[in-house]
């Protein structure tokens, strides 16, 4: 993929990045499924505006329950969750929301599932054509952008699903282990497309993976989650790699397999062999 330069979104991303204020906040978050065993305790954890911060823990451990929370899908049993200093309460509609799922509408051509966010949002109509060029030339897909989802390659689809959640320009971005479902050498260049797009959205984006691999390459902090009878965030990791990594010469370098071992010996710290 080019890199290309883009204005879309720099706006909403570039002022929350100039705040000092968390876009984010879990304060002392509990939860549990009903009456059921306390799955989460005592979270406490601050995200940044700008970062990519990834929660990494054994599958089960209630990562993907902490991005439910911040979209607004569940609710904390105890504790408080602010998104941009107030209390999410409902569905936020400030976030995007990527999967692993192929959730692209069959029947909509590549521009229609890009259209259907912006016509939700109330967007004006003369302004969506715009925003979808911008979003498309963005993740390199504006050759196929008359086509339907099923006459694209598992990459394009999942850079088709990419464009979707940033086309709202959201405050935060929230990945749940969007490529777990795919290939290693796919899984490669879609990383690659992941940190490019995000910092050039100057994007916020909390990402959820059990990959150490992944997390090293894409975070700019770790959150390590793990621990028995409930998880909680045992600890945070920064990475030392910065903006504008090139995730090519890092994956062979020192640097890289030192961060890993220390992120492998925290998850093990953490109970992260818990399934």
């Amino acid at each position: 993929m080019s890199r290309r330069s883009s204005s879309a979104g720099a706006g909403v991303a570039g002022d929350a990045r100039a705040s000092s204020e968390p876009v984010a906040e879990f304060r002392g978050i509990s939860f549990r499924y009903g009456d059921g065993p306390v799955v989460l305790s005592d979270v406490d954890l601050e995200i940044r505006p700008g970062e990519v911060l990834t929660l990494l823990g054994a599958s089960g451990c209630g990562k993907s329950t902490l991005l439910k929370m911040v979209a607004g899908l569940e609710s904390p049993s105890d504790g408080t969750l602010l998104f941009q200093g107030e209390p999410v309460r409902g569905v936020n509609t400030r976030v995007g929301y990527m999967t692993q799922d192929d959730t692209l509408l069959p029947w909509r051509t590549i521009r229609g599932n890009l259209a259907l966010p912006l016509r939700i949002r109330g967007v004006a109509k003369a302004e969506i054509p715009g925003k979808i060029e911008q979003a498309l030339a963005l993740v390199d897909l504006g050759h196929a952008a008359g086509k339907f989802p099923a006459q694209l390659s598992g990459g394009m689809k999942r850079r088709a699903l990419l464009a979707r959640s940033t086309i709202t320009e959201p405050t935060m971005v929230l990945m749940d282990e969007p490529f777990a479902a795919i290939d290693a050498d796919l899984r490669e260049a879609l990383h690659e497309e992941v940190r490019a797009t995000t910092e050039r959205l100057d994007q916020t984006v909390l990402f959820v993976t059990h990959d150490i691999s992944e997390a090293a390459l894409l975070s700019d902090r770790v959150a390590i989650v793990g621990g028995t009878p409930s998880a909680t965030v045992r600890e945070i990791v920064e990475m030392p790699f910065g903006r504008g990594r090139d995730l090519v010469a890092l994956r062979s370098s020192t640097e890289f397999f030192d961060i890993q071992r220390r992120l492998r010996e925290a998850l093990s710290a953490a109970g992260g062999e818990r399934r």
